[in-house]
C-alpha cells in the first residue's frame, strides 16, 4: 500500500526512457516479505494438495485460501511496488491492487468461516445464522469498497499517487473483526464436535489475526497481518488408510497486509 511514511530511496535511476524505478527501503522490505510468503503459500497448498489425495470440500477450501492468500500478498506487492509513481500505468496499477487487497481481504474471510464451519460441523446439513451473517459481512464489505471507489470512504489517494485512509476505514476494519468474532463464535457454539487438540488448534486461528487486525487499525504503518490469518494458522492435514490418520501440523502463512496503508 502506498505509505505516507518510510520514503527513504534505497536506490533510484531516472524513470524516464525506461529507467531504474524509485524504490524505498520500506517497500523493498515488503515486496521482499510478500514474495516468500507467496513461496510459502504454494508450497503449503501443493503439500495439501498431494496429502489428500481424495478432495473433500474441507480440502478444497483449504487450498482456495493458500490461493487466495498468493493473490492478496501478490497484489500487495503490486501496490508497493507502483505507489508514488505519478505515469498512468502506477495509475491504475495502485487502484487496482489496493481495491483487490481489500477485495480478497473479504472473500477470504467467507472460505475461512466455510472451512470452520466444515471442520465443527460433523457433516450437518444446515447452515448456521452465524455463517450466513458472514457472508453477508463479505458482500456489504465488497459493496462499500466499490463505493469507496467514487467517494473515498475506506481509503484515497493523493495528487502523488500515494494511499491514505479515509474517514469510515475503520469501518472496514469493524467488518473484518466482527467477521472473525462470529467464526469464533460458531467454533466456541460447536466446540463439543472436537476433540481437545483440535480445538485448541482452531482457536489458535483466532489469536494473531485479532491482534494484527487491531495494530494495524491502531498504526499507520508496517502489515503486521502478514504474521496472522490472515497471517499464520496452524492446519491438520489428515491422511491415513483405513482410519489409520497422521495429522501433520501445516504453518501457512499470509502476510496480509489488508488493514495497512496500501489496502485494508
Amino acid at each position: 500500500m502506498a505509505h505516507e511514511r518510510g520514503r527513504q530511496v534505497f536506490d533510484a535511476g531516472s524513470v524516464e526512457g525506461g529507467g531504474w524505478r524509485i524504490m524505498t527501503v520500506r517497500a523493498m522490505f515488503h515486496i521482499c516479505m510478500e514474495l516468500w510468503g507467496i513461496f510459502i503459500c504454494l508450497i503449503c497448498a501443493g503439500g495439501i494438495f498431494i496429502a489428500t489425495p481424495h478432495k473433500t470440500r474441507r480440502t478444497r477450501i483449504k487450498i482456495l485460501m493458500q490461493i487466495a492468500c498468493m493473490l492478496l500478498l501478490g497484489t500487495d506487492a503490486l501496490s508497493w511496488y507502483f505507489r508514488v509513481d505519478a505515469d498512468e500505468t502506477a495509475y491504475y496499477m495502485v487502484r487496482i491492487s489496493n481495491f483487490s487487497v481489500f477485495c480478497i481481504n473479504y472473500i477470504f474471510m467467507s472460505f475461512f468461516a466455510t472451512y470452520v464451519w466444515l471442520t465443527v460441523s460433523k457433516h450437518q446439513h444446515r447452515k448456521p445464522a452465524a455463517l450466513r451473517a458472514v457472508y453477508a459481512l463479505s458482500v456489504i464489505g465488497i459493496l462499500l469498497l466499490i463505493i469507496t471507489q467514487f467517494t473515498g470512504l475506506f481509503y484515497y489517494f493523493d495528487d502523488h499517487n500515494l494511499y491514505h485512509r479515509g474517514n469510515f476505514y475503520l469501518l472496514s476494519q469493524a467488518i473484518a473483526v466482527l467477521g472473525i468474532a462470529l467464526c469464533l463464535f460458531m467454533l466456541i457454539s460447536y466446540r463439543k464436535n472436537l476433540d481437545r487438540i483440535i480445538f485448541l488448534s482452531m482457536m489458535s486461528f483466532f489469536v494473531l489475526p485479532v491482534l494484527a487486525t487491531i495494530y494495524q487499525a491502531l498504526a499507520y504503518s508496517f502489515f503486521i497481518a502478514m504474521f496472522g490469518d490472515r497471517d499464520f494458522h496452524t492446519d491438520y492435514v489428515r491422511h491415513g488408510h483405513r482410519g489409520n490418520e497422521h495429522a501433520i501440523p501445516l504453518a501457512t502463512g499470509r502476510l496480509r497486509k489488508s488493514t495497512v496503508r496500501s489496502r485494508t
